[in-house]
Order: C-alpha cells, then structure tokens, then sequence
C-alpha cells in the first residue's frame, strides 16, 4: 500500500506579523502523477467531482483532507514534493515529527497508536470498504467461478502485514493466501496467473477493470469482499499543530459528511460502487 506523509512547520512571514503554517506533502511520484491528473489544474479546494480515470482512493483522501482542513479553519501555506520518503511514519507521528497521516489507517492499528495520535471519527465507515477478486484479464478460468466453494480453493496473494485484509481472508476461509511484500508484485503475479486473484477495491471503470503498466485485471463478477473495519486520519498529539488541527479536521469532516460530500467522492472514485450492489458478499 502506498504511504503519503504530510510534514507541518511554522514560518514567520517578513510582510506579515501572522504566523501562518507551511504544509509540505512529501508524496510517492505514482500518487502525485494521480493527484496531478485529477485536480487537472484546479485548485484542491475547489474541487467537486472526485473520479475519472486517475480516481482511487489513495489520491481522493488526500484531497478530502484538505477540505476538510479548510472548512474547519485551519489555513496553511501548501507545497507539494513529489519526492521518496525514507522514515517510517508511525515513528514520525509518534516523535511529532510528522503532523497527519492523509492515507487513511484501519481502526485497529488507529488505535495500537492512540497514545500518540488524535483519531478522527470514521473517514470510511465499517463495511462501507468493499473489495473484488481480481484476476488477470485473460485468466478465463478463474473469471468464470461461480460459486463462494469454487471461490475459497483459489490461490489468493496478500500481505500478513495488512493484518485487516490478512485476518479477514483467514476468517472467511481461504486456505491459499499467499504472502508477497510489495502491492505491485502481487499484480504481477496475479497477471502472470502464478496466482489466482488478489483483493483490490472496485475501479470506477465500466467494466471495474484495474489498469496499470502493462497489467490488466478484473474482478470476478458477482462477489465481493466487505472488509470489517473503519479507516480514520491519524494526527500526532506531539506536534505543536496537532491539537489545533484535529480540531479543524473533525469539524470540517462533520460538515462534509452532512452535505454528503465523502460518500460522493467514494463513489466516485468507484470505492463504493453501485454496479456491485447486489453482489454476493463472501465472509
């Protein structure tokens, strides 16, 4: 999964006697290339439709998050740095080192951390987060299963470090779940039908095809995979920011969820996708 960090620091302006805080997002270049394609040259905030072929959710919370911000008050100067980050960010969150995490963290591991960090009420609620089986696009034999038994003997690549995703595949049955590290190997080993499937959340695409380099996979129709925790905005209580921040970010957050604004974004991006409404759920 991909990691975005957002460092915060005060500066005195010298035209100003108002301290205004600096926002720096330390960013992955594949989520900053998505980010990029998205705004398509808006201003973050004034942004109202949330899809296209750019849209996951990775890249809609960090714009969700700066809305959110503003509408609670919270007023920054923004800089973008579409650079590789080497720290760890729970230990940056821990230290105050880092102020938020915009990638949003399962309510689990929220709250292994909640002696160092602010947890804002659910930016994704409980089982409001759905996955599909993805296979290769070729792979018809795995696309054509039709049954939740046919389903359980596939092979099934995840991380045991995503212990949300992990758990939840043991919980449900799943006897071959493979480990492999990094996200885009799993895809390359899906592609290459070494492995069966993989979960990855629903595309916005007609088809909810996923697309990336040379790789194209789709979902196995009719089932889907509800996993069964909320995902929060972590804010480290040690940074001088913090508080102030948490505050702005819950009250933002209320008033955007009032008018609708997240589920919007989520469908959007295809996260919540009323093409799989009637989709059989496996658990």
């Amino acid at each position: 999964m991909y990691k975005i960090l957002i460092i915060f620091c005060l500066y005195t302006s010298t035209l100003s006697a108002k301290i205004l805080p600096s926002l720096t997002i330390v960013i992955n270049e594949d989520v900053y290339r998505d980010y990029l394609c998205i705004l398509n040259n808006q201003n973050v905030l004034t942004v109202k439709y949330y899809g296209g072929q750019c849209s996951r959710r990775e890249v809609i919370e960090i714009i969700l998050i700066q809305q959110m911000l503003a509408l609670g008050g919270f007023e920054y100067e923004f800089i973008l740095d579409p650079v590789y980050y080497n720290m760890r960010e729970r230990k940056l969150l821990e230290k105050g080192l880092l102020l938020i995490s915009v990638d949003s963290v399962w309510h689990s591991e929220a709250l292994s951390m909640e002696e160092h960090v602010f947890i804002s009420p659910p930016l994704i609620r409980k089982k409001e987060y759905q996955a599909g089986f993805y296979a290769s696009s070729n792979n018809s034999k795995v696309l054509s299963v039709n049954s939740i038994d046919q389903l359980k003997r596939l092979s099934i690549v995840s991380n045991k470090h995503w212990t949300v995703d992990w758990t939840n595949l043991t919980k449900a049955g799943f006897e071959r779940v493979i480990h492999e590290d990094e996200w885009m190997s799993q895809a390359s080993l899906v592609n290459k039908h070494l492995i069966d499937v993989m979960l990855i959340p629903f595309s916005n695409n007609e088809d909810l095809s996923y697309k990336i380099k040379n790789i194209e996979l789709k979902p196995i129709p009719n089932f889907k995979f509800p996993l069964d925790e909320s995902r929060h905005v972590i804010i480290s209580k040690k940074h001088p920011l913090g508080h102030e921040t948490y505050q702005a970010l819950i009250k933002g957050m209320k008033l955007m969820r009032a008018e609708g604004t997240i589920t919007k974004a989520f469908k959007d991006s295809g996260l919540f996708n009323p093409a799989v409404t009637h989709w059989l759920k496996v658990d």
